[in-house]
C-alpha cells in the first residue's frame, strides 16, 4: 500500500500517545502542540546521513478543548430540564460527528445557561481525546 508523506497536528492539544505503523515520531507523550507542527515524518535517516522514503502511517491522539455555543426556541410548555438537555444533546452531537477509533468526550464544562420565555443559549466547553493528524 503506499504510504502518506508527513503528518502534521490540524489542532492544538496535548500528545496522549501514538499509533503508528510507520514514519519517525518526532513529538513526545504530554507535550503541547500547536496547529501545524511536525508529528510523524516519513523520512528515516540512516547513520550515514542517507534519507529513506518510509511513509507516515498510524494515528496521533491529543487532548485538546474546544468550546460550542447552541441556541434553542423553547415552545410554550417546556420544562428548564428538557431544554438544558436539548441543548446539551445537541452540543454533544455537534462535537462527536466525525470522532472514530479512541476518540471521545472527556470532560464538559457548562461555562454559559441562560434561558427566557422564547430563547435558551447553552455555551459549554469540551475536553476531548482525538486524532490530530487526520
Amino acid at each position: 500500500p503506499t504510504k502518506t508523506g508527513p503528518k502534521y497536528a490540524k489542532k492544538k492539544g496535548i500528545i496522549s500517545h501514538f499509533v503508528i505503523s510507520s514514519g519517525v515520531i518526532k513529538v513526545k507523550e504530554n507535550q503541547y502542540v500547536e496547529e501545524g507542527t511536525l508529528l510523524v515524518d516519513d523520512t528515516l535517516i540512516t547513520p550515514e546521513g542517507e534519507e529513506i522514503k518510509v511513509g507516515a502511517e498510524g494515528n496521533v491522539y491529543a487532548w485538546t478543548w474546544t468550546i460550542i455555543t447552541v441556541n434553542k426556541n423553547r415552545t410554550e410548555h417546556e420544562e428548564e430540564i428538557e431544554t438544558f438537555s436539548s441543548l446539551l444533546g445537541e452540543a454533544e452531537q455537534m462535537m462527536k460527528s466525525g470522532f472514530h477509533l479512541e476518540e471521545r468526550i472527556e470532560k464538559e464544562v457548562v461555562l454559559k445557561y441562560e434561558i427566557n420565555e422564547k430563547t435558551a443559549t447553552l455555551k459549554i466547553h469540551f475536553t476531548c481525546l482525538e486524532d490530530i493528524a487526520k
